[in-house]
């Protein structure tokens, strides 16, 4: 896979795995309840160092792990650029999301939204715009 291609005054996160601010915390949209830990490994890794995230959960719940950085209400223009591994312990994942919110200086949030939706076997993509269609990529 080819690297993006980053405009020379981009602001660039790297090594976001090492940050220190990542939080988890249960979350309140699922039914049950959830517990996540996170710990820094070798391996499996692509640079040697990366993030395991360990969640427990009961009846449906859920767990956002997540990292928020200083106010920018000024960008427009994003790169999400990640990798993840499941093991074979996965299998009872539903839906595996990765977002980008932003909050623009009028207050409006945008959300970029990849989701691995476990029950069709697609990545599900959205930018809202209102009440946006979820479009599907199959692979």
């Amino acid at each position: 896979m080819e690297a993006a291609v980053l405009p020379s005054n981009a602001v660039s996160v790297s090594n976001i795995q090492s940050a220190h601010r990542l939080v988890s915390v249960d979350d309140p949209s699922t039914l049950g309840t959830a517990n996540g830990a996170m710990a820094m490994v070798g391996c499996p890794s692509l640079s040697g160092n990366a993030r395991e995230f360990y969640t427990t959960y009961s009846y449906y719940g859920g767990e956002l792990y997540y990292a928020s950085y200083g106010d920018d209400t000024t960008s427009s223009s994003f790169v999400y650029d990640g990798w993840v591994y499941l093991d074979n312990s996965s299998g009872s994942i539903a839906n595996l999301e990765m977002d980008m919110n932003q909050v623009m200086a009028n207050g409006q949030t945008v959300i970029f939204g990849f989701q691995c939706d476990g029950g069709s076997g697609t990545w599900d993509y959205t930018e809202n715009a209102g009440t946006p269609p979820i479009l599907s990529i199959t692979g």
